[in-house]
């Protein structure tokens, strides 16, 4: 596994912390009192940071050296 692959994984799992934060959010404000007890949402933060990740492992990918045909 290589440096691209890895970024890639993390900016999806990012993106994933952050549907899944929306969702418990969510969730947490269809109670009656609509106190949550969970952190303030940072999606943000997350959606952002899993963007960044994903473009990492594209440049990181595309970083490979093209190989010439000494041949001709």
């Amino acid at each position: 596994m290589n440096w691209s692959n890895l970024f890639s994984i993390a900016g999806i799992l990012l993106i994933g912390l952050t549907i899944y934060d929306f969702f418990m959010a969510f969730t947490c404000g269809l109670g009656g009192s609509g106190v949550c007890d969970g952190d303030s949402p940072v999606y943000a933060t997350y959606c952002i940071s899993g963007i960044f990740c994903i473009f990492m492992g594209l440049l990181l990918h595309s970083d490979k050296p093209a190989v010439l045909d000494e041949e001709e």
